[in-house]
């Protein structure tokens, strides 16, 4: 018989974690505890955590993200969202704007509407959502300059 997994190990891992409820990877969780736990027990232990739904894990192996178990999986994906790194890419203030938008909690953002019957007269390859000049215009400022030859059919 497997020898039982003392408790108080458990809810200090909870512990560690349901200070990030952002999610926490497995070293910042090794770092975190008091006690001094090999990396393989504390897999197992996380594990055990998750299998009894005490904790959620998002992400496989390298990338793997433990969380407690009220946060809600939607707003972790937009944290993470939030801290990508934008490569060096300078963006105007209105993409920044927009940006700044898209990357609140779905709870936090402005529902809207849409047209059903603007949706289902889409046909693929035969309509199109935009206009004629309005393709010309995302065209010609979206191509480089030694492609603007291109025109739209």
């Amino acid at each position: 018989m497997a020898k039982p997994i003392p408790e108080k190990e458990l809810h200090e891992i909870e512990a560690v974690v349901s200070a990030h409820p952002e999610g926490i990877g497995i070293q910042a969780i090794l770092d975190a505890l008091k006690v001094s736990l090999p990396r393989r027990t504390l897999q197992y232990r996380l594990k055990y955590l998750v299998d009894e739904g005490r904790l959620i894990k998002t992400g496989e192996k390298r990338w793997a993200r433990y969380m407690p178990k009220g946060a809600d999986h939607r707003d972790n994906v937009q944290i993470a969202l939030r801290e990508q790194p934008t490569d060096g890419i300078q963006f105007s203030r209105p993409a920044a704007e927009i940006r700044k938008i898209i990357r609140k909690p779905l709870q936090s953002r402005t529902p809207v509407g849409y047209e059903r019957n603007f949706l289902d007269r889409y046909r693929p390859n035969h309509t199109a959502y935009l206009g004629k000049a309005e393709r010309a215009h995302l065209l010609k400022i979206g191509t480089p300059s030694y492609y603007s030859l291109l025109s739209i059919s």
